[in-house]
């Protein structure tokens, strides 16, 4: 007897949505039964195997299965064959091609992923669809996914929960889309992002811009970072034109931004230093200086700002890189109020 059955029994009792109690009563056996076949200690006696079918709704077939999913060759190859129907011969060949596949392998969990993303895709593109065929072509896409999401495959899991939040926001069903927005893990990049995108369209602005003030502060950082170590790594490298036009796309970046000003503008100071180019690095040493200054501009009320202007200062001035401009009047002028803030 196939070994996965167990797994077809579990996968088409969670697909409608029952208990092994509510299954086990539909079949006739006891719920201990059902969670031996379930967890494959036991197997169902080749004469209940019709029952079972008809009670999960689907063929004898489906449930002895022994792989109820293609090959990863095969799944390629349909999707590629699906892409040309909607591109040469229109979204209802395209969709109807889908259907068909579907309905020719309804246990393919990897069929229903990547179909239902692309017939989303398609969706989008077709501008002919009134908005009430629309709304109910996001409908079946969904439930494809919750298909795939009851399948418990860790490989599709976490796509298919950010596919879900978007087709339940597109339906209103915005209490089933904060519920699969909370059910992404905590360490997730997509979870805040997704959280602002519902608050936006249900109204609730100002969660919403809380949200994506914070993520846009989160982003900007990170991607300062980035720059400013590759800026490092080219001063290492001795590609010093190439780390200044880095480290130049991060200030402008924290400009744009408006807070890790200070940061992106010490190491800008310390790579035209590494170039030689002593007088621009005593002019943006100024600017640095200035920023330090006006710290309370960049620090949200709940911040002490006198702290931050205080370890920034001890920054400046505890960075032996900078030495070879500590001569120059208009950087001892700026030391001098940076120690102030000690």
């Amino acid at each position: 007897m196939n070994l996965q059955i167990g797994e077809q029994i579990k996968n088409g009792r969670i697909k409608r949505g029952w208990t092994q109690q509510e299954l086990a009563l539909s079949i006739g056996v006891t719920t201990q039964a059902v969670s031996k076949w379930e967890t494959g200690s036991s197997y169902p006696d080749i004469t209940l195997l019709p029952i079972i079918a008809r009670s999960l709704n689907v063929s004898i077939d489906q449930l002895m299965d022994f792989n109820p999913d293609l090959p990863e060759k095969e799944v390629k190859k349909i999707v590629e064959k699906a892409v040309d129907n909607y591109v040469e011969k229109g979204f209802e060949i395209g969709y109807d091609y889908v259907k068909s596949i579907l309905n020719l392998h309804p246990n393919s969990i990897a069929l229903k992923f990547y179909l239902g993303s692309l017939f989303q895709g398609f969706m989008l593109d077709e501008k002919l669809l009134k908005k009430e065929k629309i709304q109910e072509l996001y409908l079946e896409s969904a439930k494809l996914y919750e298909e795939v999401l009851a399948s418990g495959l860790k490989e599709f899991e976490y796509k298919t929960r950010i596919i879900l939040v978007g087709s339940y926001m597109m339906l209103g069903e915005f209490d089933k889309a904060e519920k699969m927005i909370g059910a992404l893990p905590d360490d997730s990049q997509d979870k805040e992002f997704l959280y602002g995108n519902l608050y936006t369209i249900t109204g609730e602005k100002d969660k919403a811009r809380e949200i994506h003030l914070k993520n846009l502060k989160h982003i900007g950082n990170k991607l300062i970072q980035i720059m400013q170590v590759l800026a490092m790594i080219d001063v290492e490298e001795d590609n010093i034109d190439k780390a200044l036009e880095q480290i130049k796309k991060a200030v402008t970046i924290s400009e744009i931004l408006d807070f890790g000003k200070h940061s992106a503008l010490q190491i800008y100071i310390k790579t035209l230093i590494e170039k030689g180019d002593y007088d621009t690095a005593v002019q943006e040493f100024e600017k640095l200086v200035e920023l330090i200054d006006n710290i309370e501009k960049e620090t949200a009320p709940e911040e002490n700002a006198t702290y931050i202007k205080s370890l920034l200062s001890k920054s400046v001035l505890l960075d032996k890189d900078l030495d070879k401009i500590r001569e120059y009047e208009k950087v001892k002028l700026g030391e001098i109020k940076l120690r102030n803030y000690l």
